[in-house]
């Protein structure tokens, strides 16, 4: 069981450019599709509740996934078939790219071309799961409805609103229409949740308005706690369950003790014992990163711009690269699959670590080794908080699976996910549409055109010929924008 996890989760990994939910096709067809580890309704809880968690969303949903499927070594094979093997590749490649800077343009392009025909792969896959969704949205609130919810949140997303902004509004909407409230209640509850999205939303800005930061965060806590008050105070249709399910609080936690009891165990004397790891810098950075990725909802998108704030330039908290050459390392992250967030941390860590040998620190051993690990441990400090949360959240979620709060969240948590993935199609697309036209030799009608057919392609291959293994269709697009492009 631990290898079908691990060999499901790097065949997502493959497909998950950008992660969050970006990767949520590939893993809906790993987890629900092919193994039946969770069903559609469970899937759909465990994307939104990654998207609402603090920390990247796809490592939160593969470690739940994993941890349903497989235990706590379902939910390690999950995560580090997900976030290891880029991580990796992504140091070494960079290493490759800026060891010889003369080259590096023909390096970038070649890596463009070897990964702008998986975009309309991963799109064709989007639409796909954008029509399933639909479907059951259809089905539990009426087509027009999920059109038009459809349609608000992605108008809401353009705005500049998050992601788990978003589905927060639209939970705490669900859940008190639910509850056991009185209706004049209900109807003021648009209110905090229209002041979250405003506040949180590009108009700020264009009206040059400046919002406390109080002001925000406490209509976030008090529609979080209206939320979970609503949940609990509405009765389960047939009584709320003894247990919480599969996965009950209290075994979760002793297994996420164990997790962290050994991680601390491990990366305590190790950053004890070598000079590199314990100087002022690499450990500010890891102060850095890890707050860094407490404060990122959703993953990627929030995260590259909180990334520049901590990494790039002498106003930086941490200067450790100068924002073009940080902006060259986002480019190349965003070309290669796997959540943005543990790739970046791998890098910088390895970089920092490098830096501070360069400074004349002393120290025993290979340099590579301590880099490595310098990588290493970032990536498990920006990971390894929001593998706890969403465990101990979806933990604590079962526990009312059978509320009808819980149901109304389910029902109306659809269109958003739709509206979500629905913007990435487009990013998607578009990301295509330029890089295509950057190539010499192409105009904006043949990188349009480009952008049809293989969209079109893929998504006939994924549609009729459903028995091709993701790693050929994803060899076959490599080599479609190596050789074609």
């Amino acid at each position: 069981m631990l290898f079908k996890v691990f060999a499901a989760f790097l065949r997502a990994g493959f497909l998950g450019f950008g992660g969050g939910a970006a990767i949520a096709p590939a893993i809906h067809k790993e987890a629900v599709d092919r193994y039946g580890w969770v069903d559609d309704g469970t899937f759909n809880d465990v994307l939104a509740l990654s998207n609402t968690l603090p920390g990247p969303a796809a490592p939160q949903m593969s470690a739940v996934i994993g941890y349903r499927a497989a235990g706590i070594g379902g939910m390690l094979a999950a995560v580090s078939a997900l976030v290891v093997p880029m991580a990796v590749l992504v140091v070494v490649l960079i290493s490759w790219i800026f060891s010889a800077v003369g080259e590096s343009a023909d390096k970038m392009l070649l890596l463009k071309r070897s990964t702008v025909a998986v975009f309309p792969l991963v799109s064709a896959m989007l639409c796909r799961l954008m029509l399933k969704f639909y479907r059951q949205g259809s089905e539990a609130i009426g087509p027009v409805r999920t059109v038009l919810f459809s349609l608000v949140c992605l108008a809401l997303l353009y705005l500049g609103v998050d992601n788990g902004f978003v589905i927060l509004a639209m939970i705490s909407l669900a859940i008190t229409s639910a509850a056991p409230w009185p209706r004049w209640f209900c109807y003021i509850m648009v209110v905090p949740v229209a002041t979250l999205l405003f506040v949180h939303s590009d108009l700020v800005s264009t009206l040059s308005m400046t919002v406390p930061d109080y002001l925000e965060w406490s209509v976030v806590l008090g529609l979080l706690v209206a939320g979970a008050v609503g949940l609990w105070t509405t009765p389960a249709e047939n009584g709320l369950p003894d247990s919480t399910g599969e996965a009950g609080l209290r075994p979760v936690l002793g297994d996420l003790g164990r997790i962290w009891a050994v991680v601390l165990a491990v990366c305590v004397p190790l950053v004890m014992f070598c000079p590199l790891l314990r100087s002022s810098a690499y450990l500010a950075l890891l102060a850095g990163m890890t707050f860094t990725g407490l404060m990122t909802f959703g993953g990627g998108p929030v995260f590259i711009p909180l990334a520049i704030g901590l990494l790039a330039g002498p106003s930086s908290q941490i200067f450790l690269y100068t924002k073009e050459r940080l902006m060259q390392y986002i480019a190349i992250v965003n070309a290669l699959p796997s959540p943005i967030i543990s790739k970046l941390s791998a890098v910088s860590g390895w970089d920092m670590v490098r830096r501070v040998a360069d400074s004349g620190t002393a120290y025993s051993g290979p340099l590579w080794l301590w880099a490595s690990a310098g990588g290493a441990i970032l990536v498990v400090a920006m990971v390894l908080p929001a593998v706890t949360n969403s465990l101990v959240a979806f933990s604590c979620l079962d526990r009312i699976k059978r509320s009808p709060g819980m149901k109304a969240m389910t029902k109306f948590i659809l269109p958003v996910l739709m509206a979500i993935f629905l913007s990435v199609f487009i990013s998607f697309m578009e990301t295509t549409f330029h890089t295509v036209a950057s190539f010499p030799g192409q105009s904006a009608i043949s990188s349009g055109l480009q952008c049809v057919w293989l969209f079109c392609l893929f998504l006939w291959l994924q549609t009729r010929l459903r028995r091709i293994p993701d790693p050929l269709l994803i060899l076959a697009a490599v080599a479609y924008g190596v050789i074609v492009l």
